[in-house]
């Protein structure tokens, strides 16, 4: 990677950085790890002022980077993203700590270098903010004898005080190499697909015991009742691989195009195994289930739609930004 301090060109390879790794380029998340690991740890440890604090807030930006980054939207704005994502972990694990006494007179904006970012200094004046908002729980106690949790999370920043202020710059004690493993674990597409094929069967099940329910109004009511929660059951489990795909495992593009291309595959084979059935049984079930198999055949080829057109948008912007980098460049 082309290295230049002007802002622009930064911004553009931030960009071009961030467009391979929505694109699923997996070389791509390497890239960004090397380059960032070192400063969100220095930002991190500098905000804490504990190597163990420090080292598991790290691990946890990264985790938030890593499943969140598909969706970040203006590809620029990598830098203030990535240290507002160090900053809210930061106050995650104060606000677990609040029971401890506070320092409200701590200067946060000490903890800048004389070489700090503009960015970090942002994120400092924010951090500042945030603490003065929190400081005022050390003029009483809640109704309940202690310090209420949504007034006292910065509790830590006393018990770290003195070294909070300190600019050293310890080196990180997480090697790249550590989040890059980690990195390999969260962008499996092997766990990706797994939960596409479980929201896929979880809803063609879901749709056969709909269609049998609606067919078979006669049904006794303890068999309606097992059907109902079977519903439920297939439905849950619809609802957690949905989950799992929009929190944790997030689709980049080349994941969602391949997870098109099994709905369509799915919902195809199991609309012409309906009609099959219902050709063959004359039964009302199976047309029933036909209906329903139509319906979500055309969710499946939207989502493929969609998914083509993300990939195509992204790899033009690639292009574009790699014809302006070497413009930069030259």
């Amino acid at each position: 990677m082309i290295e230049s301090s002007r802002p622009d060109f930064r911004g553009l390879e931030d960009e071009w950085l961030v467009v391979r790794c929505q694109l699923g380029e997996r070389p791509a998340f390497d890239e960004l790890i090397q380059r960032w690991h070192e400063p969100v740890w220095k930002y991190v440890r500098r905000l804490t002022g504990d190597d163990e604090a420090a080292r598991d807030t790290a691990q946890d930006v990264w985790l938030r980077v890593l499943r969140g980054i598909g969706r970040l939207r203006d590809g620029s704005k990598l830098r203030p993203w990535l240290f507002g994502i160090a900053r809210r972990a930061v106050m995650d694990r104060l606000r677990e700590q609040y029971s401890a006494p506070i320092a409200g007179d701590v200067d946060v904006t000490a903890l800048a270098a004389a070489d700090a970012p503009v960015e970090l200094e942002e994120e400092l004046r924010t951090m500042q903010q945030e603490v003065a908002e929190v400081s005022a729980c050390r003029s009483g106690p809640s109704n309940h004898g202690s310090f209420a949790p949504d007034n006292c999370y910065a509790a830590s920043w006393t018990r770290q005080g003195a070294c909070m202020i300190t600019t050293e710059n310890t080196p990180s004690p997480i090697s790249a190499s550590v989040l890059q493993r980690l990195a390999d674990a969260e962008l499996s597409v092997r766990s990706r697909l797994g939960h596409v094929a479980l929201l896929l069967v979880a809803l063609m099940m879901t749709s056969v015991i709909g269609a049998l329910w609606l067919t078979e109004p006669a049904l006794p009511r303890h068999t309606q009742l097992a059907f109902g929660m079977m519903m439920v059951i297939g439905l849950s489990w619809a609802a957690f691989a949905l989950w799992v795909l929009t929190h944790r495992r997030v689709l980049l593009a080349r994941h969602s195009i391949v997870a098109g291309r099994m709905a369509v595959t799915f919902t195809a084979l199991f609309l012409m195994g309906a009609l099959a059935v219902g050709y063959e049984t004359g039964g009302r079930t199976p047309y029933t289930a036909a209906v329903l198999g139509v319906v979500m055949l055309g969710g499946a080829v939207a989502m493929l739609a969609r998914a083509h057109r993300t990939f195509a948008r992204l790899t033009a912007r690639r292009r574009a930004l790699e014809v302006a980098l070497r413009e930069e460049a030259g």
